[in-house]
Parts: C-alpha cells; sequence; structure tokens
C-alpha cells in the first residue's frame, strides 16, 4: 500500500468548498487481504470498476476502486491478481453500485463470483422519480456535490496514473454509501424499499455467462426483417463470428461486420468468388473456407433447430392494439406513484405479461398488485380505459355498450 502523498491531498469538491482527500493505491496481496478483511468489518462497501471493450471480445478489466469506512482505495488488477476479491464477495454485507450491471459482468469474469447482496444507486432512485440518473447527477441533486467528469474518456489501461484520473475513479465510489444511506431512508418512508431491494436481487441473479453463439444474431438490427432460410444463415454466420471472436479476443464487428452478416443473410454466396464480393466484407480476419461451411449450414438447418428470441413472435398485429392500451395504463400509475416508468414495466414485459410467460417481471414481482392485476382485467375485457375528469386514464368496470 502506497503512503499518502500531498499531491493527493487537495480537490475542489464543490462550489468554492475545497476539502482534503486520500486514497491508497493497492498494488499488491498483502494490501489487498488488508483492505478486504477492514472491509467485511465495515458491513458494506461500494465498488466501481474501469474498464474497456474496445479492442477484445472480453472486457479488459483496468481498475477497481472500493469506498469502506470513510476509506478510499485503487486496485491495480494489472500487479495483483483481483481474483481475490472474491473473500470479499462471499461476506454477508451489502456492496454498492451504481448502474452496476456491466461492472458485476466484468467482476464476475474476473473472480467467478459476485458479492451476496447489491444496491444499486441508480436503480434504487428510480424508485423515487429519477429517470436513470448518472452518479454526477444524483450526487448533485441529493448530496450538493458537483463531481468532474473531465477523465471520462480517459484510457485506464496506460499506467502511471495522472492525479486527476485517480482523483476521478476514487469519486466513483466516494461518494455512493452516502447516497444508499439516503436513499434507503426516502424509500423505507415511501414503503418502497423492499421494491428496490428486490430488483437489486433480480439485477444480481441476472445471467453474467457468455451469450450462446446461436442467439448471436438477435444482436443484428434488422434481424426481424429476415425470413425463411435467411433466418438459418444468419443464426449460423452470427454463431460463426461469435466463436471465432471470442478464440481471437477481437471485438466480433473486427470479424465480420453486421452489413457485410446481413448482405450474406439476405443472399447467399454460392461460391467462393460470390463471398469475397460481398459487401463491407474484410479477408483479414476470417476464415473464408470455415465462413462458406457455416453459410451452407445456415441454408440447410432444420426449422426446428432455429433459435428465435421470445419476445419476436409475441407482437403481431392482433396484439399491437392490446399492447398499447396496457402501456398507457403503465405511464399513467408510473406518473401516479413517481416511479420510473421502465422500472415498472418495459414494453417487452408488458408483452410476455400478456402472452402469460411464466417467467416475466410482472408476474413474478411486486409488480403484481401494482399493474399486473389491473392489467389481467385489462386482457380478458373485464375493465376498459376511461378518461376522468381530470384526464388522467383509470381503469373502470366494463359496461360492454357500444358507443361506435
Amino acid at each position: 500500500m502506497r503512503s499518502k502523498s500531498p499531491a493527493k491531498m487537495l480537490y475542489h469538491q464543490s462550489h468554492d468548498l475545497s476539502e482534503d482527500i486520500d486514497w491508497s493505491e493497492i498494488t499488491d496481496v498483502k494490501s489487498l487481504n488488508e483492505l478486504i478483511d477492514e472491509a467485511i468489518s465495515c458491513g458494506i462497501y461500494a465498488i466501481d470498476t474501469e474498464f474497456h471493450t474496445e479492442r477484445t471480445y472480453f472486457p479488459r478489466l483496468a481498475l477497481v476502486q472500493i469506498a469502506y469506512g470513510g476509506k478510499l482505495a485503487i486496485i491495480d488488477p494489472f500487479c495483483v491478481d483481483i481474483s481475490l476479491l472474491a473473500k470479499l464477495f462471499s461476506a454477508d454485507i451489502t456492496a454498492v453500485f451504481h448502474a452496476g450491471d456491466h461492472d458485476l459482468k466484468v467482476l464476475y469474469e474476473a473472480c467467478h463470483t459476485l458479492p451476496q447482496r447489491i444496491f444499486d444507486t441508480q436503480l434504487a432512485s428510480g424508485f423515487l422519480g429519477f429517470s436513470t440518473p448518472s452518479l454526477s447527477y444524483l450526487a448533485e441533486k441529493m448530496l450538493n456535490v458537483v463531481l468532474d467528469k473531465g477523465n471520462q474518456l480517459t484510457d485506464w489501461t496506460k499506467r502511471p496514473l495522472g492525479i486527476e484520473q485517480q482523483i476521478y475513479a476514487v469519486n466513483d465510489v466516494r461518494y455512493l454509501v452516502a447516497l444508499h444511506d439516503m436513499l434507503s431512508e426516502r424509500l423505507s418512508a415511501l414503503g418502497r424499499l423492499g421494491w428496490s431491494e428486490e430488483e437489486c436481487r433480480r439485477l444480481l441473479l441476472k445471467s453474467r455467462e457468455p451469450q450462446d453463439p446461436q442467439e448471436a444474431w438477435w444482436k443484428i438490427k434488422q434481424f426481424r426483417q429476415l425470413k425463411g432460410t435467411q433466418r438459418g444463415v444468419a443464426q449460423e454466420v452470427a454463431g460463426w463470428r461469435e466463436n471465432r471472436a471470442r478464440q481471437m479476443n477481437i471485438p466480433a464487428r473486427q470479424i465480420l461486420s453486421d452489413l457485410a452478416l446481413l448482405s450474406i443473410a439476405n443472399r447467399p454466396p454460392k461460391d467462393m468468388e460470390e463471398l469475397l464480393d460481398v459487401r463491407d466484407i474484410s479477408v483479414s480476419n476470417i476464415d473464408a473456407q470455415s465462413l462458406f461451411r457455416s453459410i451452407k449450414s445456415g441454408m440447410q438447418l432444420p426449422e426446428n433447430q432455429l433459435r428465435i428470441p421470445h419476445i419476436s413472435d409475441t407482437e403481431d398485429r392482433s396484439t399491437k392494439p392490446m399492447l398499447g392500451l396496457a402501456l398507457v395504463y403503465v405511464a399513467q400509475k408510473a406518473r401516479q406513484l413517481d416511479i420510473d416508468q421502465s422500472i415498472l414495466a418495459t414494453r417487452a414485459d408488458v408483452a410476455l405479461f400478456y402472452k402469460g410467460s411464466p417467467g416475466g417481471s410482472i408476474a413474478n414481482s411486486w409488480r403484481f398488485s401494482l399493474i399486473g392485476e389491473p392489467l389481467l382485467k385489462l386482457f380478458s375485457g373485464q375493465a376498459s380505459l376511461a378518461f376522468d375528469k381530470e384526464g388522467f386514464v383509470i381503469l373502470e368496470e366494463r359496461s360492454y355498450l357500444r358507443m361506435d
């Protein structure tokens, strides 16, 4: 653990206020183990990561920041084995994140485990009417702290890191425990702390395993426009691209662009000459022979082996009007409760609920009593939507008297 440096001490926190700030740089196993033991004894800690995905398939972890017991630390994964954090994660204490979904994925890949319990300040703030706020916005609104975001685009893999870069990094965790305390108090007063905790558990339980290569074609924006044999080719070629990208640890787009993949799916080349003439194709990172084999495999793919996303066939022409009405009701309910609508229910959530999916977020959460039961009455025709005198959308008993 490096000792306090005078250059680290002065930082203008907000407005005209300045105060001392100090942190430790963890570059050896002994210091990391000491940090872990002390953080466990605190019962709560804040954590954040810096990583890059521009040049690699797997995220490259470049920094881990932790705040615990009023202390701040930067852990350098290039100097010490980050998997040692598994001991901290296995402790029955709270890890505080802000927008932690990507951080959890990176930490899972590095440590092969995740914290036992988390609190996500961005997610929690959605139950107070904030719409996916940034950390800087939340800190300013709730703590009157203005954070400098000038080093947001830093290359965190370069060493040594400058003092300003390190200040930026530690500020990403510096205020999270305070935000946890304030958000928890407000949520508890509204009776919504349990909702937030349930959503944090759902976030923690989300699968962090690599995507099935056979489902990689779902990430292509225009995949729903593909029909028949085109889908099979897209599935096989996208799967081939994904596997090759993993093997080479480079972004999938560097193997084969989406434009080239769509061109191949729309008009599969009949031979190698046609393949190499495909628009936007590059031969530097492809094995043309194996790519051509995947194209032929896709053209012959049996329909029962085609992987279709659950939601893709949910919204046909007959269901869109019902989903539109349901979303009007959900939006009104979110406004009444002052909850971020994306937390209450997305279009996909409502579509899955309408379809009767047993694993949907509406059917199996705090949402069911708020919107699930009313939506079931709307779907079954027992209730209808109307405007009240103030212009609010309300659900009311169905009269069965048509006026059109």
